[in-house]
This record gives C-alpha cells, structure tokens and sequence, in this order.
C-alpha cells in the first residue's frame, strides 16, 4: 500500500516557522530573566521595574519561559502531527501573545522596537491560524 504524503500549506508552514521563533525567544528570555530577576543582563534598567506591579522579572520570566517559549513547542507539535485542539491551541497563543504585549507597553509606559516585532509576530500568527488553509488541513483526515 502506497504511503500518502502529507503537503502542508504555506500558512502553516510560516505558522510553524512563527511560532518555532517564539517559542526560542519565549524561552530564552525566560531563562536570561529567571537566571537573573534585576533583567541587568538583558539590558533592562532598574527603572522599568519601578512601573511595574512586580519587584523582580521573576513573574515575567516564568510567564515567557512555560507561556511563550514552552507551550508554543506545544503548539507546534500539535499542528504537526494535525491533533484536533491544535487549531484552537495556535489562535489562544495569538491572543495570548498579543496580550501580553500590549500589557507590556502599558505597564512599561514606553514603546520598545521589540514590541512591534512581536506584536507584528502575533498579528501574523492570528491570520495564519485564520486561513481557510490551515483550518482545512488540520480539519482533513
């Protein structure tokens, strides 16, 4: 009996690539933030903490290292191998991700270069989850 081959749609392969991204970053900024709660070595001022409802980036760096950087490995894995809470898995990371964000510029009271990456990085990862591409090739036997 002949093998079938599986061909993944575009989509999904950039939603693999996008969230294969955040799922590095999400960890390794989770690890540099737990490894050190001040965030000196990742280049936050102490002043940044001052605005924020937490006394060290303790919180956060959990948040990124289990939130963002393990659960989108989770995701990945899930629209992979096209397990059936892998479409609803993706779009709460999307909404998660911006969220987070937009938190972030609120409570940080400044804009960072790096919030419009990520943000933009949501954004994307929401239409993508979105196409009739990827809901149909997760939808398919």
């Amino acid at each position: 009996m002949p093998q079938r081959v599986i061909t993944r749609p575009r989509q999904l392969t950039l939603l693999l690539y996008c969230a294969f991204f955040l799922a590095l970053s999400g960890l390794l900024g989770g690890y540099g933030f737990l490894a050190d709660p001040s965030g000196a070595s990742l280049g936050f001022p102490p002043e940044i903490l001052e605005r924020l409802p937490v006394p060290t980036y303790t919180l956060p760096g959990l948040f990124l290292f289990f939130v963002l950087g393990l659960y989108p490995l989770v995701v990945i894995y899930g629209l992979w191998t096209r397990r059936p809470w892998a479409w609803g898995a993706s779009l709460a990371l999307s909404v998660i991700l911006i969220l987070w964000i937009v938190v972030e510029v609120i409570l940080m009271a400044e804009f960072h270069p790096l919030h419009l990456i990520y943000g933009l990085l949501g954004i994307a990862m929401l239409g993508l989850t979105l196409t009739q591409a990827v809901k149909r090739h997760l939808a398919a036997p």
